[in-house]
């Protein structure tokens, strides 16, 4: 009975997620010139559906910096690099959403993998 309460809203959640994604696409790609107090205003609006969202158990899955865990992350590319562990998560393409402890929605990542060697 506690898992259908906390999970009760799962679905509205999930599609709240690109709504969610659009108003970060929107902030992050403004325009030059754009009024400030209206850039401000939607800045202000999109923090309190975050913050909704997270008052109903929402929170982001970390990814940049930490090992892939195939249970949040989903690897849609990789990189070639020294600078990182093998597995470890360098890049974040669409933040992953947890609803108290489950996945609702998985990062969408790029993994780093060794350089090859030169042979």
């Amino acid at each position: 009975m506690a898992d259908r309460t906390q999970y009760a809203n799962e679905e509205l959640v999930r599609k709240l997620l690109p709504i969610l994604d659009n108003f970060r696409r929107a902030l992050e790609h403004a325009p030059e010139g754009i009024d400030r107090n209206w850039f401000n205003g939607i800045k202000l609006v999109a923090r309190q559906f975050e913050d909704t969202l997270q008052a109903q158990g929402v929170s982001q899955i970390p990814s940049v910096g930490e090992k892939f865990d195939p249970a949040q992350h989903e690897a849609i590319a990789s990189e070639e690099t020294d600078e990182h562990e093998e597995g470890t998560v360098v890049e974040e393409l669409q933040p992953g959403y947890r609803l108290h402890n489950r996945v609702l929605r998985p990062t969408l990542v790029k993994v780093a993998h060794p350089r090859a060697l030169k042979s």
